[in-house]
């Protein structure tokens, strides 16, 4: 995309490789379910996308819980990888990612917006090789047969909650009227898009009846083992970091645009990250929905538009 949005753009395909990668479905899933979710999704964003304001700042009030609500989803993001390492790889990577993650923080609040950009087409770059190498590992075990297989065999409905990008991305982009509107909505079809793509080749490549308690993406990485390389997910975890220092960059790059309209606690409200990570668990799943379409509500009606 050529627009100055584009930066953006790229954290945020990031953002979503890594929610898209980390989530542990609470059922089990067949293809047919992941892209009716996909696509309930990419109508939800839509509509987000098109109730976007151009302009405006925010009121005190939203500005706060609009704040408090992207802490929030650092907690989250921070946490999801904590658990996402210690499942695969049986270790305690609280405290790697703890360090990491603190790291990533402080570096974006220092970081110039031209530096960011040079950060996103980085982190873009790692995490566009992991899809990559997902992809020209298990090509030779890709079968159109094996979704005919699966599909035909409907699992239980389940409740999915895995993308919760809209409010952040909203806060960082820039507006230049329907122009603005029409590039996130492109961005939205784009990013689901290839997501329904990337699930259709993940059950191309997987044989019978069975169903998965993975996300499509995580299919592919435990179907990369070769003869020579048993754990090659494993290296995927290289690669994936960087997906997560783009989430966490990108969810920096909004809390300093809302912090434009509030200025109270300076940076120091960052450190009720601590205990949101730990209390992040205790969510229930229907909370992340619920509360991104609140805030997308107050991004809405909390701005205050100036008279032309």
């Amino acid at each position: 995309m050529r627009c100055k949005n584009r930066p953006v753009y790229l954290m945020f395909f990031c953002y979503g490789v890594l929610s898209f990668a980390t989530y542990f479905p609470k059922g089990q899933t067949d293809l047919r379910e992941w892209l009716v979710f996909l696509m309930a999704n990419f109508l939800l964003y839509s509509v987000y996308f098109a109730l976007a304001p151009v302009s405006g700042s925010l009121g005190k009030l939203p500005a706060m819980l609009l704040n408090f609500y992207i802490i929030l989803l650092i907690s989250r993001q921070i946490y999801k990888m904590y658990f996402y390492m210690q499942t695969y790889h049986g270790q305690n990577s609280l405290p790697a990612t703890a360090v990491i993650s603190a790291a990533v923080i402080i570096t974006g609040l220092n970081l110039f917006r031209q530096e960011n950009r040079r950060l996103a087409k980085m982190m873009f770059l790692f995490t566009a090789l992991l899809l990559a190498l997902a992809f020209f590992l298990n090509w030779e075990k890709a079968d159109g047969i094996h979704v005919y297989n699966i599909i035909r065999y409907s699992s239980n409905p389940v409740y999915l909650s895995v993308f919760d990008f809209a409010v952040p991305m909203l806060v960082s982009a820039e507006y230049t009227g329907k122009q603005g509107k029409a590039e996130n909505l492109a961005f939205a079809a784009a990013v689901f898009g290839f997501f329904a793509v990337v699930s259709v080749f993940a059950f191309c490549c997987v044989g019978g009846n069975i169903l998965y308690s993975l996300s499509p993406l995580q299919m592919l990485f435990q179907l990369s083992a070769t003869g020579l390389i048993k754990n090659y997910d494993a290296i995927y975890n290289f690669f994936l970091f960087f997906a997560f220092f783009a989430a966490l960059t990108a969810l920096v790059t909004g809390l300093k645009k809302i912090k434009e309209d509030f200025t109270h606690f300076g940076n120091n409200d960052l450190l009720a990250v601590i205990p949101m990570v730990f209390a992040v668990p205790y969510l229930p799943d229907i909370f992340w929905p619920a509360a991104e379409a609140v805030c997308v509500l107050l991004l809405v009606a909390g701005r205050k538009y100036e008279k032309s």
